[in-house]
């Protein structure tokens, strides 16, 4: 592909990228408050002409028909990194544009050269790099931590800054590294927000409120499924199992799903890690759908969570929101939601969990059976709840007392039996941090 073909594709990811961010009201501002274009001229005084730029993003007032602020975006595809005499001439660029409140930022699809950095710093130019996303994977793992706290990696400059002045530097999860004026995020909508922040700083509060997305953090288009209803579909599944025991036979219905060529179940001897580094223990694509367990995982209740966790993607139907685990162009282009947003993630593995929960630990069975033990101990409410442990030795005693009987019943770890113990609002915990 020529040079010219490679550029105009990149302008054209990065116009989809900011038009589906402002849309999706992820941008700070109101999306009927802007107008997105491409190759668009705007008067220059000094070449008595206009000049043409890559991507502008106009922000209007409310009730005026010319824009308060303007933003131009240069795209740069290059395969080295972005050299500072680009960011001074894009500089050049810009005083000639009319108009106050003139915003600039330079995108790449590579690094950017140290003194690019220190250039736009001065010169308050916003620098974004967006990776290469052909093999871009949105996984749904199950990592050895559990879920990933995402915030670690948005907090972390080091990631952000070395992802931008690498060269060779690749990340399967994040795509977009961005700096300005000393300031790194992963995140469009805060990049946005720190580039205009002078302009906000000078509007009354009344301005604003017509002008700025009040919702703040990404849109979640994933829909908030309750816990009644987790259980509720977990039930219907478990009177399909037409199971009489407490333990619930997952590999029966793991049976029946790949009898009825529902779902395929392949154990590997690892499946890698994830962004931070911790061991991935199971994962699911769609197309068809497969799910994939480690077989590096000898705990034979976490290799059942595990499964069932993958399971719970299956049920509540988190395909129609990610094609695959590969999340490639041709699901991009195909998938009417273009975007997840890492609280989207967040919220398909909680679901994915809480089904694990429901279905090992079915509601009223578990209630009934921990009411039955707490008879048995002779457990009494005492004004901190029926079930309360502190580090006393005697509700330590009833605490793993009960908790024994609980696991073994339904085939569980402690853990698992503790948070649905407090999930169900049945345990009160006041042992001390750090107890073992």
């Amino acid at each position: 592909m020529d040079t010219t073909k490679i550029g105009d594709n990149f302008e054209q990811r990065v116009y989809t990228l900011f038009s589906e961010e402002l849309k999706q009201r992820r941008l700070l501002f109101l999306p009927e408050n802007c107008k997105i274009f491409r190759k668009k001229g705007y008067f220059s005084k000094d070449r008595e002409k206009n000049i043409i730029v890559d991507i502008s993003i106009e922000v209007s007032l409310s009730g005026r028909d010319n824009y308060s602020m303007l933003m131009i975006i240069e795209c740069k595809s290059y395969n080295h990194p972005v050299p500072v005499d680009d960011v001074e001439e894009f500089y050049a660029k810009i005083q000639q544009i009319s108009g106050a409140n003139v915003k600039g930022i330079v995108v790449s699809s590579n690094s950017f050269q140290d003194g690019a950095f220190k250039y736009s710093k001065s010169k308050g130019i916003g620098l974004i790099r967006i990776l290469d996303d052909s093999n871009f994977k949105w996984i749904l793992t199950r990592a050895s931590t559990g879920l990933v706290t995402w915030e670690e990696i948005e907090k972390s400059r080091s990631t952000i800054y070395y992802g931008m002045t690498t060269e060779e530097y690749t990340n399967e999860y994040i795509d977009f590294f961005s700096f300005y004026n000393s300031k790194v995020t992963n995140s469009a909508g805060y990049f946005i927000e720190l580039i205009t922040q002078d302009f906000i700083a000078s509007l009354s509060s009344v301005n604003t409120e017509n002008l700025i997305v009040k919702q703040k953090g990404p849109a979640v288009f994933v829909p908030y499924v309750s816990r009644d209803i987790i259980d509720s579909l977990c039930g219907d599944i478990i009177k399909g199992l037409k199971c009489n025991g407490l333990e619930i036979p997952i590999e029966q219905l793991c049976a029946n799903l790949v009898a009825s060529n529902e779902i395929l179940i392949k154990f590997q001897d690892n499946l890698g890690v994830d962004a931070l580094g911790f061991e991935i223990l199971g994962k699911i694509s769609f197309n068809p759908v497969t799910i994939y367990i480690s077989g590096s995982i000898n705990n034979l209740f976490r290799r059942k969570f595990t499964l069932v966790h993958e399971l719970g993607h299956y049920f509540l139907k988190h395909s129609q929101y990610m094609t695959s685990e590969y999340y490639s162009e041709d699901d991009f282009e195909n998938n009417p939601h273009k975007q997840m947003s890492i609280q989207d993630i967040k919220r398909l593995e909680w679901q994915a969990n809480s089904f694990a929960s429901s279905l090992l630990l079915p509601k009223d069975r578990f209630l009934h059976e921990f009411h039955k033990l707490a008879k048995q101990y002779d457990l009494k409410n005492r004004g901190h709840g029926l079930f309360y442990v502190d580090n006393q030795g005697c509700n330590l005693d009833n605490f793993f007392k009960i908790t024994n009987k609980l696991k073994e019943n339904f085939g569980v770890s402690r853990k698992v039996t503790e948070i649905r113990l407090k999930e169900l609002g049945v345990l009160n915990d006041k042992r001390y941090s750090g107890f073992c």
